[in-house]
């Protein structure tokens, strides 16, 4: 996923947890897809730190840093109902839209 810079690296990091989370509907638990998604989220929300400072001195990434706040509280809920079908699925959903509005703010930072 490492990309030339650390914005890159993010775009490349949603573009895979939103493939990762299709795989992981239908599933139940901590099954190998959902497990990878959990350590891909956990992989954008450590690299939006380390995104570069004149990158994060513009107003988009603030954008991107809120972004990030809502993929949090949506995957503490989606860890919640892991095992609860509809409710993973419906979460998995609303984590791939919110994903696909991160990387289309990082594509703007590039």
């Amino acid at each position: 996923a490492k990309g030339a810079t650390g914005v890159e690296t993010l775009i490349n990091l949603t573009e895979m947890a939103e493939a990762t989370a299709r795989k992981a509907k239908g599933g139940n638990g901590v099954d190998q897809p959902f497990d990878d998604l959990h350590n891909q989220f956990h992989a954008i929300d450590d690299g939006l730190c380390s995104v570069e400072k004149s990158v994060r001195e513009q107003p988009a990434y603030a954008l991107a840093v809120t972004h990030d706040k809502e993929l949090v509280a949506i995957f503490k809920r989606l860890w919640k109902f892991k095992s609860d079908q509809p409710q993973r699925d419906q979460h998995l959903d609303l984590f791939i839209s919110e994903v696909q509005e991160m990387r289309q703010t990082l594509q703007t930072l590039r």
